[in-house]
């Protein structure tokens, strides 16, 4: 497949999305573990940790939102740090998912 080119085979498209779909299960069933009162730091580290391991450019969307990004260098640096620590982990490998 060409760089930059889009995968569209059916199996290729349903796959961010059950990915997304273990990843909430994942952190609803830790957020159920921890009691009746989950705090929103907790709710937001868990789902950062599990972004991170499935899809770097949805960690960095959700992590300038998550902790208010307000200058460009907040972007070069989370993406420095990212790169640093090397390519997604493997299918399952992520306790969330």
């Amino acid at each position: 497949m060409a760089a930059g080119s889009r995968d569209t085979r059916p199996n290729a498209l349903l796959r961010p999305r059950a990915a997304a779909t273990r990843l909430i299960s994942g952190v609803q069933r830790q957020m159920e573990t921890l009691g009746d009162e989950v705090t929103s730091t907790r709710i937001g580290e868990a789902v950062m940790a599990g972004l991170k391991a499935i899809d770097h450019v949805a960690y960095i969307r959700f992590a300038s939102i998550y902790k208010d990004f307000s200058e460009p260098g907040d972007f070069a640096e989370i993406a420095e740090r990212v790169e640093k620590e090397g390519p997604l982990a493997p299918p399952g490998h992520d306790k969330l998912l």
